[in-house]
């Protein structure tokens, strides 16, 4: 299994090798550094060198890729599904894929304020459609911390089912497992997110408390 180091190496010598292949180690080295800033983009200090190291996960994770599906990662707090998120995040920039990571009650609340500041006019709506048409993959971290409201469950279902009937992959981190969130926030994004994505539990001790 390659870690993001190796990924990283191989980038750099892939391009500078196929354009000459005497091309001196510092050249490459330069190149690695400016790759390894421009994947760290927006990354949160705590995640900036988070990695996948179980061969396992990594499986099921190509599985899905390959197969065009998103995953929805669930398990209790601190077992480490952020981490991924964040892991898989900067592989995905290596490859030259369009990303976007959205912390998900954050994220409502940040939508929310500039409704409000807009009196709930067209600018305000249109950002929110703009939002929530976005074309990139979706990590969205937090899936079901959110209140639960009439404003944020809409919002929710208008995301999740733009991305449903688009067939755009979307990865979830959340410590509700389907049939949680269900019993939560009702079954129209459940079942929507069942068909997108691929089901992983990752369990394990909270790694933050065994700290």
């Amino acid at each position: 299994m390659k870690t993001l180091s190796d990924l990283i190496d191989e980038k750099a010598k892939k391009l500078f090798k196929s354009q000459n292949p005497d091309i001196e180690q510092k050249s490459v080295d330069i190149f690695k550094e400016e790759l390894s800033i421009r994947i760290g983009t927006r990354i949160p200090k705590r995640y900036k060198d988070s990695d996948i190291d179980d061969s396992f996960l990594i499986e099921k994770i190509m599985e899905s890729l390959t197969n065009k599906k998103g995953i929805y990662f669930y398990g209790s707090a601190g077992t480490g599904k952020t981490h991924i998120l964040y892991a898989l995040l900067k592989r995905a920039r290596i490859i030259g894929m369009e990303v976007e990571m959205w912390n998900l009650p954050e994220k409502l609340s940040e939508l929310k304020s500039f409704y409000s500041n807009n009196d709930r006019g067209q600018l305000g709506e249109s950002s929110i459609t703009d939002e929530i048409k976005t074309t990139s993959i979706l990590f969205i971290d937090d899936f079901g911390a959110e209140k639960v409201t009439e404003w944020n469950g809409e919002i929710m279902y208008r995301l999740i089912n733009h991305r449903y009937e688009n067939m755009m992959q979307t990865f979830f981190a959340s410590n509700l497992s389907l049939q949680e969130l269900s019993e939560k926030s009702g079954d129209r994004v459940v079942s929507r997110i069942a068909e997108m994505c691929d089901i992983i539990n990752i369990d394990g001790e909270d790694k933050r408390l065994k700290k």
